[in-house]
């Protein structure tokens, strides 16, 4: 009926069956990516600030944790540009009963979310994928949904192709486009700090770390850390003296 009507699909409702519950953040990563790539959106209510409303465990229909929010910004980063003009397309895997397949694709890009339904603990290795690849030279990059980490990126050209897919446990994504495209470095300035300012001077050292930042098309060229636009520092970990309330 989506076709038919032109209209938005909603998964709904989110709702606690076993074995998973309101809080389990692998359960929301699987919601997530599966409603991008059928095109589909999320309908829920939420605390993000409690998992339970007055001490009751069922205060809340999702619970959006830590967790939760940094799933759904490696979802946001990954699928950042993504081509708008991209449709449902048909993809072969094997084994067929290992892994279930969302997929989008056009001229120009193609995602492919995989999941593994007979076991989330136990590795699936030398799985394939079939894609029809539109032209010569695309850039492929397959990617972990749970840290958002690059695992593999390759380079294919066009008709029918068959992917080895990295192995996984629980979901992959697969990301194709074309030759023009260029992945976008993601910063990652690590949790967030508390210091204590134990000489009451107004100002105290704090260590940064950029080492999760990464570069999905090679390596980083440099590091810088800004406040309000203004350089602060550079490199994977400076020390920067900041005042008391930064």
């Amino acid at each position: 009926w989506k076709a038919r009507y032109a209209k938005p699909v909603l998964f709904g409702e989110y709702g606690n069956r076993a074995p998973y519950g309101n809080y389990d953040p692998e359960r929301y990563r699987l919601f997530l990516w599966t409603a991008m790539f059928n095109e589909a959106g999320l309908l829920f209510w939420h605390s993000g600030f409690a998992k339970g409303w007055k001490g009751m465990s069922w205060g809340s229909n999702m619970y959006l944790g830590p967790e939760e929010r940094a799933f759904s910004r490696i979802l946001s980063d990954f699928t950042r540009d993504f081509d708008p003009l991209a449709r449902p397309i048909e993809v072969g895997l094997r084994p067929a009963s290992e892994m279930r397949a969302h997929a989008l694709g056009s001229s120009a890009d193609i995602g492919i979310y995989l999941t593994h339904i007979t076991s989330h603990t136990a590795e699936l290795t030398r799985a394939t994928v079939t894609v029809v690849i539109p032209e010569d030279g695309m850039k492929g990059l397959w990617c972990d949904p749970s840290t958002g980490r690059t695992l593999e990126t390759f380079v294919v050209d066009r008709g029918p192709q068959t992917l080895v897919i990295p192995g996984f446990q629980t979901d992959i994504v697969l990301r194709i486009r074309g030759r023009g495209a260029y992945w976008i470095p993601v910063a990652d300035a690590g949790p967030d700090q508390k210091t204590i300012d134990r000489d009451d001077d107004g100002r105290e050292k704090v260590g940064l770390d950029g080492a999760r930042s990464y570069d999905p098309d090679g390596t980083l060229a440099s590091y810088r850390w800004a406040e309000n636009d203004s350089l602060v520092a550079t490199g994977v970990n400076p020390t920067v003296t900041l005042p008391v309330g930064k």
